[in-house]
């Protein structure tokens, strides 16, 4: 895998399901199925999609909050 840039706490960036999969270590298909399904949906951070677009999109700087949040309550 790739190393990852640093985040940009002040940028906008949109990433995609695939990028979102590599970030998290899950597949695009266990993605769909967290979002399709409401039991699962706090698995992953909330999606949107952009207007006349059926993808799904995260903003970058969300997900890695996401990211740092869950870390601490891990440890």
């Amino acid at each position: 895998m790739r190393p990852l840039p640093a985040p940009d706490r002040g940028s906008q960036r949109v990433i995609f399901i695939e990028q979102l999969a590599e970030l998290i270590g899950k597949t695009p298909a266990t993605i769909r199925t967290f979002v399709s399904k409401d039991r699962y949906r706090h698995l992953i951070p909330t999606p949107f999609k952009m207007p006349h677009s059926r993808r799904l999109c995260w903003y970058e700087h969300e997900v890695f909050s996401w990211m740092e949040q869950n870390r601490r309550g891990q440890q």
